[in-house]
């Protein structure tokens, strides 16, 4: 896609806002032209996303190295590594279904039904952990495989978690023409 200018980002911000009823209603402006195709502008949104989700695991990746080992690292930590995911997430969601789910909670169902029901478990249960570090003073887990484990270990899942999932749907755009 050719390099963009403050119109285009305007239309960017605006189009991945809509759900699948005003894409439809967006190809009108691909028959007026501008350059730039409906699935270019999919495509731009999508992997804009993804750079969002790899920067949010680049924090996580830094705060661990920064040798300040406290609670309110790791917290921080959990809570990067599930943004990770769920901005992934969106942008995976987002190409298939043409659709900007943004709901935490809904979100899940979307991945499991195209990446399969185990990454949508993954997605869930980093909300919860995320929801738990975030608003808790007593954070507590109370399902496998987090259930019981210390701190610094959720912390070393997390990162083994969302790497994971962050290649799979890297895998999946790109076999979808996303880079």
């Amino acid at each position: 896609m050719p390099p963009v200018n403050e119109m285009d980002i305007q239309l960017l911000r605006t189009f991945q806002r809509l759900s699948s009823v005003g894409y439809s209603l967006l190809r009108i402006y691909e028959e007026l032209g501008d350059g730039h195709s409906l699935e270019e502008i999919v495509v731009q949104i999508t992997a804009d996303r993804f750079r969002l989700a790899e920067g949010c695991a680049k924090v996580a990746q830094n705060l661990l190295e920064s040798g300040i080992v406290s609670e309110a690292t790791y917290r921080s930590i959990i809570s990067r590594n599930y943004y990770a995911i769920y901005q992934a997430a969106r942008a995976i969601v987002f190409h298939v279904t043409r659709n900007d789910v943004d709901d935490h909670r809904r979100l899940s169902d979307h991945v499991g039904k195209i990446l399969g029901p185990q990454w949508g478990k993954v997605v869930d249960r980093w909300r919860k952990a995320r929801n738990e570090m975030d608003y808790s003073p007593y954070p507590e887990f109370d399902e496998p495989p987090l259930e019981g484990l210390p701190l610094d270990e959720v912390v070393a899942l997390s990162f083994a978690e969302a790497e994971g999932f962050l290649d799979e749907v890297r895998k999946h755009l790109s076999k979808r023409g996303v880079k």
